[in-house]
């Protein structure tokens, strides 16, 4: 853990759980995509995904009607557009929405990330709306995250008495929140999810790029018997150092217990996902707006549909023009 976090280069925040191998890999690869996505944007083939003030934005073909502020889980949420671009861009086309997913960095506190992510959407919302014609004040938000993504706008949806206005003002305006594969794991538990959620992605990689071919798969073994090795160590160093993340899981809860705020709330799960903790979520939720709803059935709803962890995840590239260290990881 030492050596891979003095790498200045590796992209992640200091204190970061980062310097798993997993995460770099991935990470890396993820942007050597972006570069070579954001070589042909504006050309012939444009993605349709617009940078703006440090999110990504997707509008759909016709006149938006509202707007998605998008986090992603961990790693994955450093390069949403790539990620998640078929899910995404599906919600922005089918929905008739703009979609402005917020990049960000791992790291430990919780509250500084939610806090960025919302000031980032208030700059890039802010400057789309101006050029487009948008009225700012009027158009509608919805919070959307996932995994991770979740617990970063849960804690923005609470208010923790820190931010600078812009992030706060962000989040007071939010017209719902949908919670997809809501995870609020401590920093020892994200190592050991980091591991499953590395080794689903690689196999869904294998799947999708040679067809489930058992030669190519072979390939991926060696890769497969160094993660537990690589968790155990990182989960040892992350235990001894008593590295957490700020807000904790069971002070998550307790806040969104007493300070939640919003219309109304979904929570969305995959019947083959045992990293969601959407359950405990939805307890704490009906508790908080039964203490603030004066009559009727809480505005919370939850939906069941069949997939994983990783179905909002897809990766639709040419992996011939990317390296080909891309395919150990996907």
């Amino acid at each position: 853990l030492v050596a891979a976090a003095a790498d200045a280069d590796d992209g992640f925040a200091p204190n970061s759980l980062g310097t798993l191998g997993a995460a770099i890999e991935l990470r890396s690869r993820l942007r050597e995509v972006e570069l070579e996505r954001a070589s042909s944007r504006g050309k012939r083939g444009d993605d349709g995904w617009e940078e703006i003030d440090g999110s990504y934005v997707r509008a759909p073909s016709g006149r938006a009607w509202g707007v998605v502020h998008f986090i992603g889980g961990a790693v994955l949420g450093s390069y949403p557009h790539i990620a998640y671009d078929a899910f995404l861009s599906r919600v922005s086309d089918d929905a008739g929405v703009v979609v402005v997913a917020t990049p960000y960095d791992l790291g430990v506190d919780h509250g500084k990330i939610s806090r960025e992510c919302a000031t980032k959407l208030n700059r890039a919302w802010a400057a789309f709306a101006t050029r487009e014609g948008y009225d700012l004040a009027n158009t509608p938000v919805f919070a959307f995250g996932h995994s991770l993504g979740c617990k970063l706008h849960l804690v923005a949806a609470c208010g923790d008495g820190e931010g600078d206005g812009d992030g706060e003002s962000a989040a007071a305006k939010r017209t719902g929140h949908l919670f997809v594969a809501f995870n609020n794991a401590t920093a020892a538990d994200s190592v050991r999810l980091l591991e499953k959620f590395a080794k689903e992605l690689v196999r869904k990689r294998a799947e999708t790029a040679t067809g489930g071919d058992a030669s190519a798969n072979a390939a991926f073994d060696g890769f497969m018997r160094n993660l537990p090795n690589l968790t155990a160590m990182a989960e040892r160093a992350a235990s001894a150092a008593g590295l957490d993340f700020t807000p904790s899981p069971a002070e998550t809860l307790e806040r969104a217990k007493r300070g939640f705020e919003s219309p109304r709330a979904t929570l969305l799960s995959f019947e083959e996902d045992d990293l969601d903790q959407n359950d405990e979520l939805m307890e704490v939720l009906r508790h908080r707006y039964a203490m603030t709803t004066v009559s009727g059935d809480a505005p919370v709803s939850a939906v069941r549909l069949r997939g994983t962890h990783l179905t909002p995840v897809y990766f639709k590239l040419d992996g011939s023009k990317l390296s080909p260290a891309f395919g150990r990881l996907g």
